[in-house]
């Protein structure tokens, strides 16, 4: 899928199914794609693609992708929300539009990536970037129950067992989880886990760089 604008980008989301929320459409709306593509990528900025983040490994994902998970993760306006892999910060601009009310804090390992989510995001003032390994939660190795959301923006083998003491007794958390190459984006909420269907994602690492 190939459009010319962001708009155009939007419509054909609609169009093939993926975005079906008013709220979520609007929000696709207002975040204009193009400020979170690395400069030499521009050109590509809304094709229905991942499209590489410089030389740092790290992808954009495909927008139908991140409609699918904005779709699925039945986000409040007071929603605190924690992102693993903020990427350039597309998703949690998207994500702080929503829960526009809450805050939404992501957290990024690698510091050039860092960089340059913070400049991207300077304008969506419930965002909270935070430089560090989101594998440790945050607070990192906190046992509170601070989240109404936790998302990977990345895909993981397991969770690690203090993301699911950071999280509500009513939340949820969305991974795409798996091995390199293929994975099952899952949702999990106590006692129950759905399979949303296979992805593929750059894996989470740990630790920072």
């Amino acid at each position: 899928m190939t459009a010319g604008s962001n708009d155009e980008l939007v419509d054909a989301l609609v169009h093939i199914g993926v975005l079906r929320t008013p709220s979520i459409i609007d929000a696709f709306r207002s975040v204009d794609r193009r400020n979170f593509i690395w400069p030499d990528m521009a050109k590509f900025s809304y094709q229905d693609r991942p499209l590489p983040l410089g030389k740092t490994g790290q992808t954009i994902s495909a927008p139908h992708m991140v409609a699918i998970m904005l779709e699925n993760m039945n986000l409040n306006r007071e929603d605190t929300v924690l992102e693993i892999g903020t990427g350039s910060g597309y998703s949690a601009a998207l994500i702080s539009k929503l829960a526009d009310k809450g805050t939404t804090i992501t957290l990024e390992r690698n510091y050039d990536l860092y960089l340059f989510a913070v400049k991207n995001l300077l304008i969506f003032d419930r965002v909270r970037v935070i430089y560090g390994d989101g594998l440790l939660g945050y607070p990192p190795n906190a046992a509170d129950p601070i989240y109404d959301v936790i998302v990977f923006a990345g895909s993981i083998k397991a969770i690690p067992e203090v993301l699911f003491k950071q999280i509500k007794e009513t939340g949820s958390l969305m991974a795409p989880l798996g091995n390199v190459g293929y994975q099952m984006l899952t949702r999990i909420r106590r006692g129950t886990k759905e399979e949303l269907g296979a992805c593929t994602f750059v894996p989470i690492k740990s630790g920072v760089e």
